[in-house]
C-alpha cells in the first residue's frame, strides 16, 4: 500500500506548458491561421527519497530489535545509566586503588599470554558493559593493550569527575583543599602506572600538550662577547676612571631587526663617582629601558686577585640579533709615539700623544718612564708605565700601555 502510494504519487505530478498562438507558413495568397500548440513535461525527482522516508516510518522487525538491544555500549555513551551523583562523589573519593592490584595483566609485559584475571574489576566490566573480553580477541598482544588503555581510561575518567567536583558552582574553597590532595593522589598512580606499564604496538608517556616540541640537543651561539683592555688596577678599581669626567658622553648604535636604534650615555647622569661599575649599571639601564639584552660588565683582564695585580676592563656581553656600535662626537684621531733611549742599564721611554691630525699636530700627554722589554714567540714588545702624573692636565693612575715592535 505505502509502494502504491508512492507510484501514484510520482506518475501525478505533471503541468501543462501552453505557448502563445502563432502563425503557421501557408502558400502565397493564403491567409495563415492561428494555432495553438501545447507541450506537456513531467517533473520528477529521485523516489529514493521517499523511499527512505516512509522506510524510516515502518516499525522495526522483532529481529532487528533484538540486534539493537543486544549491541554494547561503551562505557561513554549517554544512553548508560548513570549512578546518583551522590554515589559517584563517594566513589571517586573513596580508597580505591585507581588500578586494580588483581589484575595482573596490567602491569604484565607487552609479550606476556595467558595472563588470569577472573578476579579483576576491570576484566568484569569488559564483560558486562562490552560483552567482550580481552582474550577473546584474535591478537593477543593488540587484545592486551586494548585492556591496559582501558584501565587508563578509566583512572583519567576518575580524575575527570574530581576535577568537575572542585569545579561546581556549589563547591568551597574547604572542599577543594580536600578534592585537590585526591586528586594528586590519583593522579601519583596514574603517572607510576604508565611509567612502569608495557605495550606492544604504542608509547604511552605522560606530559603537557604543547604546540610545539624542544629537543634535548642544543646548538650553542658562537662567543660574540668582546672584552676591552686593562683600564684600572686592582688597587685603584673602585675608583673613578682616569680622564673622564661628566662633562663626556658616547653613543651606543644598536642594530636590530634592520632598526638602528642610537642610545646617547650621557656620563653626568651617573650615580656616584665614574668608576666602572656605576658607569656599566648606568649603561645597562639605559639599553634594558629600550628593550635590549646586550649588557656591559667589569671584567678582570690579567693579573691575580690574591696577590692583588689583577687588571680590570671592559665587556661587553652581546645577545644574538644585536650588533652594537660604540662612537663619541667629542671623540679625536690621536698617535701614541712611544720611545726608548740609552743602554739596557739606565735605559729610559717616552710616550707622547699627539692630537689635532687634521691640522697642526700637538702634544697632550708626554711622560718619561723607564721601559721593560720583552720578547714573546720572536716578537719585541715594550711596556711604559704611563701615570700620567707629570702632565698637569692629566690624572693620575696605574696604566701600562705596551707596545710590539715589528
Amino acid at each position: 500500500m505505502a509502494v502504491n502510494a508512492r507510484l501514484t504519487l510520482f506518475a501525478a505530478i505533471f503541468y501543462r506548458v501552453v505557448k502563445p498562438r502563432g502563425r503557421i507558413l501557408v502558400p502565397k495568397g493564403c491567409k495563415g491561421a492561428r494555432v495553438r500548440k501545447e507541450f506537456v513535461v513531467a517533473i520528477g525527482f529521485d523516489p529514493s527519497l521517499l523511499f527512505n522516508y516512509y522506510a524510516a516510518k515502518l516499525p522495526l522487525s522483532p529481529l532487528q530489535n533484538s540486534a539493537q538491544a543486544n549491541a554494547p555500549l561503551t562505557p561513554w555513551d549517554i544512553r548508560n545509566t548513570k549512578p546518583p551523583q551522590q554515589t559517584q562523589d563517594v566513589a571517586v573519593r573513596s580508597a580505591t586503588p585507581y588500578f586494580d592490584p588483581a589484575d595482573r595483566s596490567l602491569l604484565a609485559p607487552s609479550n606476556a599470554t595467558g595472563i588470569a584475571n577472573g578476579q579483576s574489576q576491570l576484566e568484569a566490566l569488559l564483560n558486562s558493559q562490552l560483552s567482550n573480553t580481552s582474550s577473546s580477541a584474535s591478537d593477543a598482544t593488540l587484545a592486551a593493550d586494548n585492556h591496559k588503555l582501558f584501565g587508563l581510561y578509566k583512572a583519567l575518567d576518575r580524575l575527570n569527575y574530581i576535577a568537575k567536583m572542585a569545579n561546581r558552582d556549589g563547591a568551597v574553597d574547604g572542599q577543594r583543599v580536600g578534592l585537590n590532595q585526591n586528586f594528586q593522589d590519583g593522579l601519583a598512580q596514574v603517572l607510576a602506572y604508565v611509567k612502569n606499564a608495557s605495550f606492544g604496538n604504542l608509547t604511552v608517556m605522560p606530559g603537557q600538550k604543547t604546540s610545539n616540541e624542544q629537543s634535548a640537543v642544543s646548538i650553542p651561539y658562537p662567543q660574540s662577547n668582546y672584552t676591552g683592555g686593562a683600564v684600572m688596577g686592582d688597587a685603584a678599581v673602585f675608583t673613578s676612571v682616569p680622564g673622564l669626567s661628566t662633562a663626556d658622553h658616547f653613543t651606543i648604535s644598536v642594530l636590530k631587526a634592520g632598526v638602528t636604534t642610537d642610545l646617547v650615555i650621557d656620563l653626568s647622569n651617573v650615580t656616584g663617582p665614574l668608576t666602572l661599575d656605576n658607569i656599566n649599571a648606568y649603561v645597562n639601564q639605559q639599553l634594558a629601558g629600550a628593550g635590549f639584552a646586550t649588557r656591559f660588565g667589569r671584567v678582570q683582564t690579567g693579573g691575580d686577585i690574591a696577590k692583588r695585580t689583577a687588571t680590570w676592563g671592559e665587556e661587553i656581553v652581546n645577545r644574538p640579533g644585536e650588533t652594537l656600535t660604540l662612537s663619541s662626537a667629542q671623540a679625536q684621531p690621536a698617535i701614541y709615539v712611544a720611545g726608548v733611549n740609552g743602554k739596557s742599564t739606565d735605559s729610559e721611554g717616552k710616550l707622547i700623544k699627539l692630537v689635532g691630525l687634521s691640522g697642526t699636530p700637538s702634544s697632550t700627554f708626554s711622560a718619561n718612564t723607564t721601559p721593560a722589554t720583552y720578547e714573546v714567540d720572536g716578537r719585541q714588545f715594550v711596556t711604559i708605565a704611563a701615570g700620567g702624573g707629570k702632565d698637569p692636565k692629566s690624572k693620575s693612575g696605574g696604566v701600562y700601555v705596551a707596545f710590539a715592535l715589528k
